[in-house]
């Protein structure tokens, strides 16, 4: 027979060890659900941009592949445009390689504006390569 301490006592250790559990799967979580966000926090769907350009840097990495477009404004001065949309993988699965654009293409882009107006960011809908026409959807599609 247990006494009624000991049956207290292992009640307690059964509790207090399911909790460290939670808290320790819960903290494990944390480094993936910062490390991901969603599009919407940074870029307004609501709206739609189109900017024109020239390639000046593509990058083709994790998180985020992004391309920096030099984008002549209103006052004829020169803008560095950060366009951002997918991930390398999910864009070759898709048809687009590191090489289908280079430094130098003209480009249209369309996508959501970010938020903050003063930041020239879009996350990409879709491009359009001016010397040949070839199009690119924001997941890397290249459609005819």
């Amino acid at each position: 027979m247990t006494s009624l301490f000991d049956q207290f006592t292992c009640r307690h250790a059964a509790r207090v060890g399911a909790i460290a559990a939670i808290v320790i799967v819960g903290l494990a979580a944390v480094p993936a659900v910062v490390a991901h966000h969603s599009w919407s926090t940074n870029y307004d769907a609501s709206k739609t941009v189109a900017v024109t350009g020239v390639i000046s840097r593509l990058v083709f990495r994790n998180p985020h592949s992004s391309i920096t477009l030099s984008v002549r404004n209103d006052e004829g001065k020169t803008e560095q445009w950060t366009i951002e949309w997918g991930s390398p993988q999910g864009l070759r699965e898709r048809g687009m390689e590191q090489n289908t654009l280079k430094a130098g293409d003209a480009l249209r882009v369309r996508g959501d504006p970010h938020r903050n107006p003063k930041t020239r960011s879009i996350h990409m809908e879709s491009l359009t390569r001016l010397s040949d026409g070839l199009r690119i959807s924001s997941q890397g599609r290249i459609e005819p």
